[in-house]
């Protein structure tokens, strides 16, 4: 074959192309990654308490997918500052960003409104990804606004694992009639389903530190409908929506969410929820046609390196 291209996670894939690359060195290698690795560099609270020597065996693994592969692709550019900061200058020049492309071109669904507004969450809910603190906010914007519990609705479809030994997340008794849960779909009912949702709901989270790139946010991108996003200030997310495409409030103020919400529950009453949006189309960014040829500069440049 003429070159070798290997995408973390798991970092498995990685080490299957390292073993191919010390037998036939002269083979092209471009390595892909999508998440920090090894364990310990995780966010907080993802990150693992291995051991010294557990550590230091995965950092030299690390820093051979680093040096002897001949490019690298990342989904962003906090990303790829994160992963590399240690080898920065030497591997700027063979560093490639890509985001994660959206599988579905179809021509997105006409969104018609509704007499609630429907807020829709899809992926997975754990300990870690854990929406209490939408719960919090959700509370207090229905504190202010008793009337409107009628009119507003929170869905979440997915995996929802809340960890070993524990039942799946539920909704909380005082939000029952606005909170809800289903079942995982396939990917075609699924992108249906967010399709047809007046907001899209994006937990980020305080811990991620703004570096994922995620893999569902391409899929929300083309839907083209607008996104609350529980994000950090500063980070992927944040500059993707400072042209228009959603609202961010912080992943650990439930004040802020609440004023999020009050926000885009008024926009959706006045039938302005394009103002989110600001007629900016963020579906190019995630689009093949811009993220094909990322990839071929940087199988290109890994065959050059190579010779």
């Amino acid at each position: 074959f003429d070159i070798i291209h290997s995408r973390l996670n798991p970092h498995s894939s990685h080490q299957a192309a390292l073993s191919i690359k010390r037998a036939h060195p002269d083979i092209p290698w471009c390595a892909y990654f999508s998440d920090p690795w090894p364990p310990h560099r995780l966010p907080a609270p993802y990150q693992n308490s291995t051991g010294a020597l557990s550590k230091w065996r995965s950092n030299s693994l690390m820093d051979s997918f680093i040096k002897l592969a001949e490019s690298h692709i990342f989904t962003s550019t906090y990303m790829r500052d994160y992963l590399i900061k240690d080898h920065y200058l030497d591997l700027i020049e063979k560093s490639f960003i890509a985001p994660h492309i959206s599988p579905y071109w179809k021509t997105p669904i006409q969104h018609v409104k509704k007499d609630t507004l429907t807020f829709r969450h899809a992926g997975i809910l754990n300990k870690y990804r854990n929406p209490n603190i939408l719960f919090d906010g959700i509370r207090k914007f229905l504190d202010k606004n008793k009337d409107d519990a009628n009119f507003i609705k929170f869905e979440f479809m997915g995996r929802n694992y809340a960890g070993i030994n524990s039942k799946p997340i539920m909704p909380p008794n005082d939000l029952k009639n606005v909170v809800s849960f289903h079942e995982q779909k396939n990917l075609d009912e699924t992108w249906k389903w967010i399709a047809e949702a007046d907001i899209l709901l994006l937990l980020e989270f305080h811990f991620s530190k703004g570096i994922f790139f995620y893999a569902k946010l391409s899929d929300y991108l083309h839907t083209s409908r607008p996104i609350l996003s529980l994000s950090p200030k500063e980070g992927v997310v944040a500059d993707l929506f400072k042209k228009g495409g959603g609202i961010i409030a912080s992943p650990n103020n439930s004040d802020q969410i609440s004023n999020a919400i009050n926000k885009i529950f008024t926009l959706w009453q006045s039938k302005n929820l394009d103002r989110i949006t600001r007629n900016v189309s963020l579906a190019e960014n995630v689009h093949p046609n811009n993220i094909v040829p990322i990839y071929e500069k940087a199988f290109k440049k890994a065959i050059l390196e190579s010779k």
